[in-house]
């Protein structure tokens, strides 16, 4: 099961979010920065290296702008960086975080 995360990300300026999600068996936590339209998502799982990680982005109208899965490396911390398409709206995008084992 996944457990997704809600976190806020601006645009036009710089934006730093960290949430936590508790579950049975994993928790994870990730945070987002970006500067312009590049935008980086760090991150662990607790349940150890080799998870399933999945991640997407929506713009202010609800399109997809990114999405994407990763395994998990060493200790179970995960990094994607990529950048937002020149076109990109303006506004506040939704990064939804969910991992392998980490329960609603």
């Amino acid at each position: 099961m996944k457990k997704k995360i809600l976190l806020c990300l601006l645009a036009v300026i710089f934006a730093v979010n960290t949430v936590t999600v508790f579950a049975e068996s994993a928790e994870i936590t990730a945070s987002v920065t970006n500067v312009g339209r590049y935008v980086s998502i760090t991150g662990n799982i607790t349940s150890g290296a080799g998870k399933n990680i999945s991640i997407e982005v929506l713009d202010p109208v609800q399109n997809y702008a990114y999405v994407n899965q990763i395994k998990s490396g060493a200790d179970g911390n995960f990094s994607i960086s990529f950048m937002l398409k020149e076109s990109a709206v303006h506004g506040l995008y939704f990064v939804f975080v969910g991992g392998e084992r980490v329960q609603s």
